[in-house]
């Protein structure tokens, strides 16, 4: 069994894995008779320097033991793991240290009963977080029971986690930082282009498939995975994955910005660190000195307008060399992807009222602040302020208005544009599968929230120590857990397309999957018709 556990990689670096067969729990669990899971945890993929590209794998001398999550990137603490505190049987792992310079790390999760010769479909997550907080080691992103359960119904995967840089270390952007080829910006973008790069290299050792990858993000993972799908693949890897899922993120999720304009957020930064060298490497040498803690506080009191994002580079090594959403319209987007799915829950927006505590006028007048004055008063036609009794975050003007701007609209722009436009190299669209998201969980955030912002995770990752045996919660998360691993193998099993008219409904009233149709109702139609023309602009 022991050798089974230690892969050999770069050079000569070995790293040792652990057997587990406990259940995911956030309980000290005394019993241990799951099926085993083979676990890599903490394996290095790259350690640049701060504000600068991976050049090269880490290699070490001998075995490293791989039996714990590293440190994970500078970042805060996510406001949305509020809404889980309160549930039994969730780990908020607490213990994982935060360090800047170890943090770049690959888990790799096996079913023990296969053989590092398996050659299994992999499954690769992005994690969220408004590329500002987040890390590879949330209970949430554990796939260890997505393995077990792929393991129980004959479709087994190898799953793979990773971090990468957030905030204002994985996403400053200014001439100052250029590289030689005048590329600066969306370091957290490229760290995420080094761990495909490492996966597709390695994963064959313990025992996936690198021509069979799929890769998943959720949120602001899912508006990374949107980029790396548009990237210039002329200064880029020619081949990163094959099929993608989008689970409430995608082009219009997060900012994508010409290159100047974060600028003047830079200036702020010299002056705040009273930074006066007179050339870019004095000042480049003068910020790499600064602390991270220090780099981290002042980044969070002053953020980029909007929030952080990615930025067009320029120079002749620019891999996101243009506004992705125009590219994808013109068909260029990478040819060895052969499907996408992509969807959204049903209560997106809620999380801004309780969770965020912005559902006020005077934001959402200021959001409106941005709209022609026709514009404007279409939002208010859409969007009427209810009469409630009492404060209810899913029926919120407000809210629902959020949500639809930054996760709805946008999943419906995209998935319009990709199953409908040709592909400038393979001269066809790609098939396109949506789905809703209806399921709640057993907690006080479900009574307010309903089918909040990340709740469908629990059901994809299979994290039944949040739910009872027999409950409805297990019957969605099943069924959610099928109909992804199917996707994985490439059996959509009569799934309809976006081309088709109607989408999948998970976890409604009555637990089962059903179809729908996409358009459901003559004020959502016009909702979605607003964004989508919106993000035409």
């Amino acid at each position: 069994m022991s050798e089974n556990l230690i892969v050999k990689l770069s050079g000569e670096s070995l790293a040792k894995g652990f057997e587990d067969v406990r259940p995911l729990s956030g309980h000290t669990e005394p019993i241990a008779n799951r099926a085993a899971v083979h676990i890599w945890l903490g394996v290095p993929y790259g350690k640049p320097e701060r504000w600068e590209v991976i050049r090269s794998t880490p290699e070490w001398d001998g075995v490293r033991e791989c039996t714990s999550f590293s440190a994970r990137p500078v970042a805060g603490v996510e406001p949305l793991e509020t809404l889980w505190d309160d549930m039994d049987g969730f780990d908020p792992r607490s213990y994982i240290t935060v360090d800047e310079d170890t943090s770049l790390t690959v888990n790799v999760f096996k079913p023990a009963s296969a053989s590092l010769t398996a050659k299994l479909p992999v499954l690769v997550f992005h994690h969220g977080g408004g590329l500002n907080v987040g890390h590879a080691g949330v209970y949430l992103h554990d796939p260890t029971e997505l393995v077990r359960y792929s393991e129980s119904i004959s479709q087994p995967i190898i799953a793979v986690t990773f971090n990468y840089r957030l905030n204002i270390f994985g996403f400053l952007n200014h001439p100052d930082l250029a590289e030689n080829g005048g590329r600066s910006g969306n370091y957290g973008f490229h760290d995420q282009i080094a761990a495909l790069e490492w996966i597709l290299k390695f994963i064959e050792r313990f025992g996936g498939d690198p021509q069979n990858v799929t890769c998943m993000g959720n949120s602001a993972g899912g508006f990374a995975l949107s980029l790396l799908l548009s990237r210039n693949r002329d200064t880029s890897p020619k081949r990163l994955f094959k099929r993608l899922i989008l689970q409430s993120g995608t082009l219009g999720t997060a900012p994508f910005r010409t290159a100047s304009c974060s600028y003047p957020f830079y200036e702020e930064l010299l002056v705040h660190f009273k930074i006066q060298g007179k050339t870019p490497g004095e000042r480049m040498a003068a910020l790499r000195a600064i602390p991270s803690d220090a780099l981290f506080a002042f980044a969070n009191d002053h953020r980029p307008p909007g929030g952080w994002g990615g930025n067009e580079e320029t120079g002749p090594d620019a891999v996101f060399d243009e506004m992705p959403l125009d590219k994808l319209k013109r068909g260029q987007w990478d040819p060895n992807v052969d499907a996408v799915m992509l969807g959204n829950v049903a209560d997106e927006g809620a999380m801004f009222g309780p969770v965020f505590q912005i559902d006020k006028p005077e934001v959402f007048q200021a959001m409106l602040g941005r709209f022609s004055p026709e514009q404007q008063m279409q939002v208010m036609r859409m969007y009427p302020e209810q009469n409630q009794a009492k404060y209810d975050a899913r029926q919120s003007a407000f809210c629902q208005f959020m949500g639809d701007q930054l996760f709805k609209g946008p999943i419906s722009k995209v998935s319009d544009v990709l199953s409908k436009t040709a592909s400038k190299e393979t001269g066809k669209s790609i098939p396109v599968y949506k789905y809703l998201f209806k399921g709640t969980l057993p907690n006080r955030s479900a009574e307010v929230l309903g089918s909040f912002h990340t709740v469908e995770i629990a059901s994809v990752f299979q994290i039944d120590s949040l739910w009872e045996d027999g409950s409805k919660e297990e019957g969605t998360a099943r069924t959610v857990g099928k109909y992804w691993l199917d996707f994985v193998y490439g059996r959509e099993n009569g799934w309809p397309t976006v081309l088709d008219g109607k989408h999948l409904v998970f976890g409604g009233s009555e637990g089962a999957v059903k179809e729908e149709s996409t358009v459901v109702d003559e004020l959502k139609a016009a909702r979605t018709d607003f964004w989508m023309e919106v993000l035409d602009a």
